[in-house]
Formats: C-alpha cells, structure tokens, sequence
C-alpha cells in the first residue's frame, strides 16, 4: 500500500542530484534518518517495533525506542560512531538499493504520504552529496527493500544497544 503511495509523489530537491549510489566511502555530509511506524511495540523483531534513529555526520548517533518514537522526534544522544562503523551503516544504505534515483519508494514529502500506522513501516531519510531524500517501504512485506532496510534498522538498533 505504501509502496503505490509513495510511487505516485513526485520527488523534490532542494539542490541539484549527486550520484552518490556508487561511493564507497560515505560523502562528508551523510545523514541518515529512520524512522519505524508500528502497531505492535513487542514485535520480536527489533526492527519493526516503534523507534526513531539519526546518525548525524559527525557520527553521533541518537535513538528512541518505542511508544512515542516518530518522525517529529528528535531522539537523545545514545553514543558516537567509529569511522568504520559510518562506512558499514553507509554501505548497508546501499546494500538496500534505496540509492538508486528512480527508486519506486522515493517520496519528495514523507508528511504528504505518511506510512499506515496499522503495519509496520519505515520512513528512511538520507542526506548525501549534497542531496537529501525519502523513502517509504513497508516493513511486513517479502520484497527485498523491505528485507534491506529490516537490517539497517536492525544494525542501527544494534549500534543503539536495543536489545534483541
């Protein structure tokens, strides 16, 4: 539902797109931002229970897990992030494939479409290479973005120290 949602809002960008999907290293400015929309907050899998993750670029990362976590959130700092921890949470954005500029998922305004509070969904936000995007994708689907931003989230709340 989500997915036919999301595919029907037009991107927009406050700068001009960079090709970023093929970096191996994350540019200066990446951000990332996840937000999971959830029904159930003792799902027994941690990363469709309710929370809200930042990394911001200096590596600090700041989590809110459970009742209450939402977009508008702007959750504590839980911890700062190695180097090498930036460039696995970089790669694993782009293992989910998220990146690519014609992305089925990509939303210009997540508040336009939000995710159906009744199944659990992501709202996954990237700053890089000077561009900033969005991405809607359901978290109970069997599609290989919705399998691909499970293990962000769950690499997230394994950096956060979310138990399992």
């Amino acid at each position: 539902m989500i997915m036919v949602f999301a595919a029907g809002v037009a991107a927009c960008r406050a700068s001009p797109e960079v090709s970023v999907e093929g970096l191996d290293e994350p540019p200066r400015d990446f951000v990332l931002g996840v937000t999971v929309v959830s029904p159930n907050v003792s799902d027994p899998d941690r990363a469709r229970r309710p929370a809200r993750y930042i990394v911001e670029a200096d590596g600090v990362l700041r989590a809110s897990v459970g009742p209450g976590s939402s977009a508008e959130t702007f959750p504590p700092r839980t911890r700062r992030l190695t180097p090498r921890q930036q460039d696995q949470l970089w790669r694993a954005v782009r293992e989910t494939g998220l990146l690519a500029p014609d992305h089925p998922a990509r939303v210009g305004n997540p508040s336009v479409v939000p995710p159906n509070p009744r199944r659990p969904g992501a709202i996954v936000y990237v700053a890089a290479g000077g561009d900033r995007r969005y991405w809607l994708v359901a978290l109970d689907e069997d599609t290989p973005d919705a399998a691909g931003v499970r293990l962000l989230i769950d690499r997230l709340a394994s950096l956060a120290w979310v138990p399992e």
